[in-house]
């Protein structure tokens, strides 16, 4: 049985915030001892961003991840009838209790105008490799006839946010992607078997529930990131190596592309460098300072660029100007690949892939998928170019940073809204309008709505 991904789709926030001007001149003093110039050549080279994606007030994960499934069902041609479930996956939950899939079904069903009983919906959490769990979900739910309809629909939504003035603000971001999965897909299929997993309890990132913002080793994340994709990555290889009597190092050559969890660009090539070296050079005997020493000067090499640039560098343009979206970021990964020019997307074509995924706290996923010869428009993600999108003001983004709301009475009812602290008026999308505050009955219950 051939499973994988027939279509896919990604929303992000009309506005975003450019990494020089008003920005930079206003964080200088902070990040870089007064150098405008030298703060936007640490962000744009040193971690690989020219913008981030900057949430609107009437945006959240549920409107950024039911406009990702509308465009999905859309362009695909996808009814609510013919799909089983939605797997949403997501660390930013809305709710300790409701699943954000809920709110997404109630959406989908007004806006359709059909019935979406039928449809079982999940959120699923593992910080950023959620979205590697909803996938394998749905794959086993298709292969074991679980599922009852033609689709499952998986969705990660995410923003990350950072307190200001700290080093976690220029990695910053927020979207949603959107794939739907099925027999005889039509962009990727997956390999029939088991994901390769390195876990550990690790303290490298988490957000606890009296934390507005994450608590965060920067440093020591990076090491456990590397360190377990490494792990999951050798297991994958040689597994796939002894099923298919081939080496490890013809897995890299045969693989059209290396798909990684993105927090920020900079970040592939140094999760690149440690799988692809033990490949060209002995590393075993080698200390931890010394591999790190290693993979630096291999980053500088030709061989390394070579690899890099082709394989790599085009699943990253998205992520330059959006930003991390946390569990979105592998398939923001494949959707950026897949918005290539017609002639790249066709060499794709027939070729392998490796998806490489990581959570904080800790796991890593990594399995692998084969591209298919029929890599229509209809099933592939539109360019970032064509999407509406227009720099916001360094004094709006502070203010929707604060993420302040307002109380609003009327014949008894009470809602906490944000409307008229949007910086755009929202127009054929998805909008959170408020919670419930009165009656008591419905305190905390999110209202949302089309806005055409």
């Amino acid at each position: 049985m051939k499973v994988g991904i027939d279509a896919i789709s990604y929303a992000v926030p009309k506005l975003y915030m450019p990494f020089s001007g008003r920005w930079a001149e206003r964080r200088a003093d902070v990040f870089a001892q007064g150098d405008v110039e030298g703060l936007v050549a640490k962000v744009t080279s040193g971690i690989g961003m020219s913008q981030m994606a900057v949430p609107d007030a009437h945006e959240d994960i549920v409107t950024l991840a039911a406009n990702a499934v509308r465009q999905l069902m859309e362009r695909r041609g996808i009814t609510l009838a013919e799909v089983s479930h939605v797997l949403f996956a997501t660390e930013g939950g809305v709710d300790h209790s409701k699943s954000a899939s809920a709110y997404v079904l109630g959406l989908l069903s007004d806006y359709f105008s059909a019935d979406a009983g039928h449809i079982a919906s999940v959120e699923l959490k593992f910080a950023c490799a959620a979205s590697s769990y909803a996938l394998e979900y749905a794959q086993s739910l298709i292969r074991s006839k679980m599922a009852s309809r033609k689709y499952v629909i998986v969705v990660a939504s995410d923003i990350a946010r950072y307190e200001l003035e700290t080093a976690g603000e220029y990695t910053q971001g927020a979207g949603a992607i959107a794939m739907a999965i099925c027999e005889n897909p039509e962009i990727v299929e997956f390999d029939n078997g088991p994901m390769a997993c390195a876990s550990a309890d690790e303290r490298d990132f988490f957000r606890p529930l009296f934390r507005d913002f994450p608590t965060v080793d920067g440093k020591y994340s990076v090491e456990v990131y590397l360190n377990l994709v490494e792990r999951a990555f050798s297991r994958f290889a040689q597994t796939h190596a002894e099923a298919n009597k081939t080496s490890v190092r013809d897995i890299l050559g045969q693989s059209g592309a290396l798909l990684f969890h993105v927090p920020f660009p900079k970040m592939a090539e140094y999760i690149a460098s440690r799988i692809i070296l033990p490949h060209f050079q002995d590393v075993r005997a080698m200390t931890p300072e010394e591999r790190v020493v290693a993979e630096r000067d291999f980053r500088k090499s030709q061989t390394f660029l070579g690899i890099f640039a082709e394989k790599v560098e085009p699943s990253l343009a998205i992520s330059r100007s959006i930003g991390n979206v946390y569990s979105g970021s592998l398939p923001l990964a494949l959707a950026s690949l897949l918005t290539q020019s017609t002639e790249q997307i066709k060499n794709l074509a027939g070729k392998r892939t490796v998806f490489l995924a990581y959570g904080s706290g800790a796991t890593a996923r990594v399995f692998g998928g084969k591209f298919t010869s029929s890599l229509a428009k209809s099933v592939l993600p539109l360019p970032l170019s064509q999407i509406e999108r227009q720099p916001v003001s360094l004094e709006d983004y502070e203010r929707l940073h604060a993420h302040s709301e307002v109380r609003t009475e009327r014949n008894g009812d009470a809602m906490v809204t944000p409307l008229g602290l949007s910086v755009l008026k929202p127009r054929d999308e998805f909008v959170y309008l408020g919670m419930k505050a009165l009656p008591v009955s419905e305190l905390g219950l999110r209202l949302y709505k089309y806005q055409s």
